[in-house]
């Protein structure tokens, strides 16, 4: 199986949160290739904890060589579990990735119903789109379509649930108008190590020495003491996550000419009886 067919077969929707093992000690990164083992060292630490006792944990799924998610009975679970994070404790050095987003595209928007002439975004506008459409939490939107009157939007949900509901309902409600629900693709970025700070392949693959994504050295980036700056990517004076970098230019340009070659197959690019 690929790895990106067992990507789509883990993230099927199900309520979970994910774990990092980048930072946790030999023995809770053996759990990797033990699952069942580190399901019984999750439940058995939740037990413990009055707050979370009921999470019912329903399975362990190693997504990486330094990720695993936990999936859990419910959405309100996951929050529980972000909130009280003793239980982490039973991991030593594991941490909670960031909470996951799930975006949805929004056509024939009216501009001026999500935001002000100035361009700022209308203070009632995430309140009224989640009680019009029945949605948990807004975090985020995007305007897609510049200048237009009306165009495209990205709107971040909170939960899976209710981004799917948007998505089979086709339709959802703009301070009253209709606008048509769609899946938003977003754009690939650079792929870059958060090991060696590489470009083009993960950590979980990566064969290099550590780097420091701050001053270059030979340790993780959140352990840094150094108050010089380096770019561990081109040797440059500058962090490594700075978009002026030559290296992440390249890896844009990778990017742009994969999109390219894509759009250049598509049947509807081809010139007339060429198919």
């Amino acid at each position: 199986m690929s790895p990106s067919t067992r990507t789509v077969r883990s993230s099927l929707g199900l309520p979970a949160v994910v774990l990092d093992l980048r930072s946790a000690n030999e023995e809770t990164k053996a759990l990797i290739d033990d699952p069942a083992q580190m399901r019984e060292k999750v439940r058995a630490a939740l037990k413990e904890e009055t707050t979370i006792s009921n999470v019912e944990i329903i399975g362990v799924k190693p997504t990486s060589r330094t990720t695993v998610k936990v999936f859990v009975d419910s959405e309100d679970s996951v929050a529980h579990l972000r909130r009280a994070t003793q239980w982490l404790g039973s991991l030593p050095g594991a941490t909670l990735q960031g909470e996951q987003w799930f975006p949805v595209k929004l056509n024939d928007v009216k501009k001026e119903s999500v935001y002000e002439t100035s361009g700022a975004q209308r203070e009632d506008f995430t309140q009224i789109f989640q009680e019009e459409n029945e949605v948990e939490q807004v975090r985020k939107i995007v305007w897609l379509s510049g200048t237009k009157r009306y165009g495209s939007m990205a709107v971040y949900l909170s939960r899976q649930g209710d981004a799917d509901a948007l998505l089979n309902r086709r339709i959802a409600h703009v301070r009253g108008e209709a606008a048509f629900s769609d899946r938003f693709h977003e754009r690939p970025r650079p792929l870059r190590c958060r090991k060696c700070q590489q470009y083009n392949h993960k950590e979980d693959r990566c064969p290099n020495l550590e780097a420091c994504g701050k001053c270059a050295g030979h340790h993780r980036t959140e352990q840094c003491t150094s108050d010089a700056v380096k770019c561990a990517a081109c040797k440059g004076s500058h962090a490594v996550n700075d978009r002026n970098c030559p290296k992440w230019d390249e890896a844009w340009k990778v990017i742009r000419r994969r999109e390219q070659v894509m759009v250049a197959r598509r049947p509807d690019s081809l010139p007339y009886g060429s198919q």
